[in-house]
């Protein structure tokens, strides 16, 4: 087994817990992720949620479609339905 970086896990756990409340299962999730990816969090992870948010705000605001998928909770089947009548 590849030695785990303890600040690669530190940092796994807290992004993980925002699925999860129990710490343990966060951490469980954080290692399953490193053992296949030494560096998913800091190389992976991260930069690519930077990336996407910079894409993001570079987009019209005022699309007909990233106006559902931004106020609607159940966006996917919104987003589906939208779709299918613009058909």
């Amino acid at each position: 087994m590849k030695k785990i970086n303890k600040k690669e896990l530190k940092i796994g756990t807290k992004i993980e817990m925002e699925h999860t409340l129990n710490k343990d299962v966060a951490k469980k999730i954080a290692l399953d992720h490193l053992k296949e990816y030494p560096n998913y969090y800091t190389k992976g992870l991260i930069p690519m949620e930077r990336k996407l948010k910079r894409i993001n705000t570079k987009k019209k605001s005022n699309c007909q479609v990233n106006k559902i998928l931004n106020s609607v909770p159940d966006y996917k089947k919104q987003a589906k339905n939208y779709i299918s009548i613009r058909r």
